[in-house]
């Protein structure tokens, strides 16, 4: 039996080690990271990428208003030219309108 508890013994003191170890590489991988990160002005160029992503989408959201404001006065613009079309060709649709009524 000693034999058995030295080796969980052996066993228990290698996880608590491994354990130990991983947690220092993870707190030396986090401050490694920081400092790459402050060297290279990381922090910096996303902030400064988040607040043109910020100002692009303002600008793309006036740029729709203004669309749609032509798209509309687009519309009523073709709607006036077919109600002036109609009014100066009134006999194209007496004829259409005999066009129709002859197929039917």
């Amino acid at each position: 039996m000693e034999g058995a508890e030295q080796l969980g013994n052996a066993l228990g003191r290698l996880i608590v080690n491994a354990a130990g170890v991983l947690l220092v590489l993870l707190i030396f991988f986090l401050i490694a990271r920081e400092v790459v990160c402050w060297y290279w002005k990381i922090n910096r160029i996303v902030k400064a990428v988040e607040s043109i992503d910020e100002r692009l989408d303002k600008v793309a959201l006036a740029s729709l208003a203004v669309l749609r404001e032509i798209q509309n006065e687009i519309h009523e613009t073709n709607e006036t030219l077919v109600d002036i079309v109609d009014l100066l060709e009134p006999d194209k649709q007496d004829q259409s309108k005999a066009g129709r009524r002859a197929s039917q």
